[in-house]
């Protein structure tokens, strides 16, 4: 199937409503002439976005995917994005709860059309023609032999087997039945949910703070395990408007550093306009490097606002799924090169649907008749 190269640029659009709730609990005025008593506020905001960028991440591009179309600079799905900032007594120390729902392309869906065991695996009927071959295709994929084999008392006890052949998830390890199964894409299992603690100082030697963020999943189906971070941050005595952050995983040595320049300005009495730039730098497991220039513009005014953000991806190792070398991949020095972090994804509008599906079966055969090895074309 023909490649497309990963958008360094992607995009995203937003616009919201932010509101201030303030709570507090009532006390004597004499009393609070002798002592003032700090109030807690709650920060609501309430944005709704066209995409949903992660350290240069394109969360939502699997909606690309959903609409057999290549990807693009803002592939991704529309989603709403609740944040919710509890400002404690303690000057500097908040709670912060952020939420991403997907509003379109939620549910799961077959787009590649094909028999298969289970969502996304291979199909079961590829460059098998003759109808018998294809029965027995069927039968072995399912655990059942083949129709030579297999008699209607064998058929009956494997189906009334307490955990006999099912389809996905519920069947045994030796095999499913065969379906036509939705692929796991969609946009439900990237809903989300942020927990952040942070307390910052504003000292004689810049500001200096720090916390701990939580992110994980908000349903069963989520794509991913939770991740739990430590944050630090510090901005210069004199120079507020830069800051360095940098976050440390809990459960392995990888980090992210991100040096931003940031600032507000009033442009009159009902407008204000944000902006802020960072680089964002990863150290992982055998990868480090700039991973994204995130910029930012957001316009406020009345209570409302709109913005936009876009990201430079300059090392697109990061995003490249096709990371890790498989048994079936072919060695550089039979081809002479590799996909390894090339930056080259499958393009969507060229992988799915009949006819595609179609046309790469027979490259792929025509590829393993002429070179007379299992090569795997991607």
């Amino acid at each position: 199937m023909l490649h497309t190269r990963i958008r360094p640029f992607p995009q995203i659009l937003r616009f919201g409503l932010p509101a201030l709730v303030g709570l507090g609990t009532m006390t004597p005025a004499a009393h609070l002439q002798a002592q003032e008593v700090p109030a807690m506020s709650v920060d609501v905001e309430l944005a709704f976005q066209s995409n949903y960028l992660d350290r240069g991440e394109d969360v939502m591009a699997n909606y690309a995917k959903q609409q057999h179309v290549a990807y693009g600079a803002n592939t991704g799905a529309w989603h709403f994005a609740p944040n919710i900032t509890f400002h404690t007594p303690l000057e500097g120390m908040t709670f912060d709860l952020w939420m991403s729902f997907a509003l379109q392309g939620r549910a799961d869906r077959d787009v590649d059309g094909v028999l298969q065991s289970s969502p996304g695996g291979t199909d079961l009927l590829a460059e098998v023609y003759a109808p018998t071959e294809q029965l027995d295709a069927l039968l072995a994929a399912a655990g059942l032999g083949s129709h030579t084999s297999l008699t209607p008392q064998a058929a009956i006890q494997a189906a009334l087997e307490p955990n006999g052949k099912a389809q996905f998830p519920d069947c045994q390890e030796s095999g499913c039945l065969p379906g036509l199964y939705k692929e796991e894409i969609g946009l439900a299992r990237n809903d989300r949910i942020v927990f952040t603690w942070s307390y910052f100082r504003d000292t004689n030697l810049g500001v200096i703070g720090g916390g701990i963020t939580s992110d994980g999943y908000l349903n069963s189906r989520g794509k991913g395990s939770p991740t739990t971070e430590l944050f630090f941050s510090y901005s210069l005595p004199f120079l507020p408007i830069v800051t360095y952050e940098v976050y440390f995983h809990i459960s392995d040595p990888d980090h992210y550093h991100n040096l931003s320049i940031g600032d507000s300005f009033d442009l009159n009495e009902t407008f204000s306009l944000d902006m802020s730039i960072g680089v964002g730098y990863s150290v992982l497991d055998r990868l480090q490097g700039v991973q994204d220039v995130t910029a930012e513009a957001r316009l406020n005014f009345g209570g409302f606002f709109v913005g936009t953000t876009t990201a430079w991806r300059p090392d697109l190792r990061f995003f490249d799924a096709d990371t890790e070398a498989g048994s079936d991949s072919v060695p550089v020095w039979l081809i002479g090169g590799s996909s390894r972090a090339d930056g080259l994804v499958a393009d969507p509008s060229r992988q799915y649907g009949t006819y595609n599906h179609w046309f790469n079966a027979q490259v792929q055969s025509l590829l393993n008749n002429s070179a007379g090895a299992d090569i795997n074309y991607t």
